[in-house]
Parts: structure tokens; C-alpha cells; sequence
């Protein structure tokens, strides 16, 4: 039997699971064809995000899951049902792929705070 086809929503993640399920559902679909979320910025701009890389931070938290924590110069955490992933490699629509500190050096978004989706 072949597996059945992946299309591009079900690639989309599911912020509502808990943290080793979405890292599991970043890790099986990387490098193609990517697990992929997006974020609407302040401006109203829907920004889409591929992940690559990610690890689990297991931490009790009270955010909404999807919600983006940063320091915005070394890490991206996204809340989870159960703690958080933290992104380490990306590529935005129509950019590179780059690690996620490359990203907040370089970035123009204001993404703390936001809600991935």
C-alpha cells in the first residue's frame, strides 16, 4: 500500500495538541514538504511560516495556545496545549530557509505576543 497523498493543509499545525505531538508533526513533515503555521501582524499583514526544526520545552504555562513568546534576538517560543515548541529553524513565505535567530536579527515583525494560527 502507499501512504495516501499529504496536500498542503494538512500540513497546517494544530497549535491545540500537546507539545510532542506538534514537534512530531514538525519533525515527520520536514524538510518537504514542511509543516507550516501563519500569523496576522499588527498591521493586519498575514505572514505564512514554514518550520523545519524545533525542540520541546516542556513548561506549564496559562497562554492560549499558538501564542509567540521571544526575547527577539535568540529564541521563538510558540505555547502548545502542554508547554511550548521553540522554533529553530524557518523560512517565510517567499524567503530562505534561515534559523530562527537569524530571523529576529534581521526581522522587521514585531512578533511577540502575536498568535500563531
Amino acid at each position: 500500500h502507499l501512504a495516501p497523498k499529504i496536500f498542503k493543509d494538512t500540513c497546517r499545525i494544530n497549535w491545540e495538541q500537546t507539545t510532542g505531538q506538534v514537534y512530531d508533526f514538525i519533525r515527520g513533515l520536514s524538510p518537504y514538504p514542511a509543516a507550516w503555521t501563519e500569523c496576522i501582524l499588527p498591521e493586519g499583514q498575514r505572514i505564512q511560516v514554514k518550520i523545519f526544526q524545533s525542540e520541546k520545552r516542556c513548561e506549564t504555562h496559562s497562554l492560549p495556545p499558538g501564542t509567540i513568546r521571544t526575547d527577539g534576538k535568540c529564541y521563538i517560543d510558540v505555547a502548545t496545549r502542554d508547554g511550548f515548541i521553540r522554533i529553530l529553524s524557518l523560512q517565510l513565505s517567499g524567503k530562505k530557509r534561515m534559523p530562527a535567530k537569524d530571523f529576529l536579527n534581521g526581522s522587521q515583525y514585531a512578533i511577540d505576543n502575536r498568535r500563531f494560527f
